[in-house]
């Protein structure tokens, strides 16, 4: 009998246990939906959309020197809440942005936790006019949960810069879509290869491609790319006279800003694979020609790298990794090591 006595202890412990045992994922993994506000009726009864969640309206400008408004809510039902706060303000909003999760554990709880967290990135972005009734509240949640719900938000800003929607990120990315996780079709189930095929928000520009401007400011080897860097941190690339900028948006992935330069040559020890993608990029017209410096490539559009050091490699042709090379910006100066 006592063989089994192990495998009943975390039963046997209840007894004395104040709070019941909860297992959750490792992490909530957000799901968007990104709309016309005129298309969410016929949208907002999808099962998706009846999780808890928070939305972002939007308000499109009516002049180019005026911000968009945009406002920020919670419901237990995101879609239906969505719908009726959005059209009962008697302000004519645009588009909106859902965020919920289909992970086990996510509660209105966690909704509401991420508006007050969703409210906070729009007032600081400065991209918006932010509109609210009162600001939100701060619900208590556990010290696991709040360390889930800083992954939800910056994955969720990961896959809105995918998508081209740069609202929640400070100027000055200008960012188009990518492939991205989110399927294509809301009543689908999620499959993993899904891609966003475009949202009404971001509408593709390109136009004559010319490099990043070089900074006035002296390029002093300042603190390097970490890993630790938190999302939306800025850096430029400090090797060989390469002008380069590229935006943290993820845990690792980096997005480099149209404009930015590669190196044409390659070192002869370079990793097969990486002289492979440099290949690829410039057969599919992504690295062109430089306009003015034959000894270098041009990026054409904003790109998305899975990592920041895979970046690094691709402009500068060398094995130079993220932490030698991408250096931290800060207010467009750089801040000098030990400064």
């Amino acid at each position: 009998m006592n063989k089994y006595l192990r495998s009943l202890e975390p039963l046997a412990g209840l007894i004395a246990a104040r709070d019941p045992i909860i297992r959750r994922p490792d992490g909530f993994r957000p799901s968007l939906a990104v709309m016309q506000l005129s298309d969410l009726p016929a949208f907002a009864k999808l099962a998706l959309l009846q999780r808890p969640g928070a939305y972002v309206g939007v308000r499109y400008p009516t002049a180019a020197d005026v911000l968009p408004d945009a406002t920020c809510g919670e419901g237990a039902a995101v879609g239906p809440r969505a719908l009726t706060k959005l059209t009962g303000t008697g302000i004519s909003w645009d588009a909106v942005i859902l965020f919920t999760c289909e992970s086990d554990g996510w509660t209105k709880l966690h909704g509401a936790d991420s508006e007050r967290r969703l409210t906070a990135q729009l007032e600081a972005a400065g991209n918006t006019n932010v509109l609210f009734d009162q600001s939100p509240k701060r619900y208590p949640v556990t010290h696991e949960d709040m360390l889930g719900m800083d992954n939800y938000v910056a994955e969720a800003r990961a896959e809105l810069v995918r998508m081209g929607i740069g609202i929640l990120e400070p100027p000055p990315l200008d960012v188009r879509p990518e492939p991205s996780r989110l399927r294509r079709d809301l009543t689908d189930p999620v499959p993993h290869n899904a891609v966003w095929t475009g949202n009404p928000m971001a509408p593709e520009s390109r136009g004559n491609i010319v490099p990043l401007p070089s900074s006035s400011h002296s390029r002093v080897k300042g603190p390097g790319f970490a890993a630790g860097d938190p999302v939306g941190t800025r850096y430029c690339l400090n090797f060989g006279g390469l002008r380069a900028e590229a935006v943290k948006i993820g845990p690792s992935e980096v997005l480099v800003l149209r404009g930015s330069e590669a190196r044409l040559t390659e070192i002869d020890t370079l990793p097969a694979y990486i002289s492979r993608r440099r290949a690829d990029l410039r057969e599919d017209g992504i690295l062109v020609p430089h306009p003015q410096d034959p000894t270098k490539f041009i990026l054409r559009d904003n790109m998305v790298f899975d990592s920041a050091s895979l970046a690094a490699k691709i402009l500068t042709g060398s094995s130079m990794g993220a932490g030698s090379i991408w250096v931290r910006i800060v207010d467009d100066v750089l801040t000098a090591a030990g400064a």
